[in-house]
């Protein structure tokens, strides 16, 4: 199969919350707390035995952390997009992020 992808992948293990879009307004969305397995500016893999079906909606959080030193203390970033379910497998799920997203520092 020949590589498709045209943005840089990186093997990252991010902390992650993956909450499936509502579809009404009266409707609370499911938060799934996962992890990256490789992530890039135009979308993540994240490794889960029960991946979201394919075209679903999701809004995503994803930590970063600077100098190994954990987002609650103050010393990283929390990146908030939405995307959508590229397609899953017994081990995951693709999501393309949708632009623009925000990239908000963490207080200390």
């Amino acid at each position: 199969m020949q590589e498709r992808r045209t943005l840089e992948r990186f093997s990252l293990k991010l902390p992650a919350k993956v909450e499936v879009e509502p579809r009404t307004p009266h409707e609370k969305g499911h938060v799934h707390e996962l992890e990256t397995e490789n992530i890039s500016s135009g979308g993540a893999f994240f490794r889960t035995l029960r991946p979201l079906v394919k075209g679903t909606r999701v809004k995503i959080e994803v930590a970063l952390n600077f100098l190994g030193h954990s987002v609650q203390r103050g010393n990283g970033s929390l990146v908030k997009l939405k995307g959508e379910v590229l397609h899953s497998n017994p081990n995951g799920m693709a999501v393309r992020f949708d632009r623009p997203y925000t990239i908000l520092p963490q207080p200390i």
